[in-house]
């Protein structure tokens, strides 16, 4: 029984430790974020508030959609990073 106990706890730390290694990679984001406009800037660029920041920051969105001041978008990490942000579309 002492053995089987033992496993578990080996095995629960070994899930711990990848669980925050990819945690510390950032491979446990979502990449879909729910977020307002707070500015449109042209048809292919927009400023949303992001990730609790004060300062709003400039994303590429869809040039298909007529984004709006004050519109729920859907914000897509395409490459599952901050510097990929995209903002496909309007969260109905």
């Amino acid at each position: 029984m002492e053995g089987i106990l033992q496993s578990r706890e080996l095995l629960h730390g070994i899930r711990e430790l990848i669980r925050e290694e990819f945690k510390n990679e950032g491979l446990l984001k979502e990449p879909w974020r729910f977020r307002k406009i707070d500015e449109v800037l042209s048809p292919t660029k927009v400023k949303c508030f992001v990730d609790g920041s004060d300062t709003s920051i400039v994303i590429s969105c869809n040039p298909d959609v007529l984004f709006r001041k004050n519109d729920e978008v859907w914000i897509v990490n395409t490459a599952r990073d901050n510097k990929s942000r995209f903002v496909l579309c309007k969260r109905f």
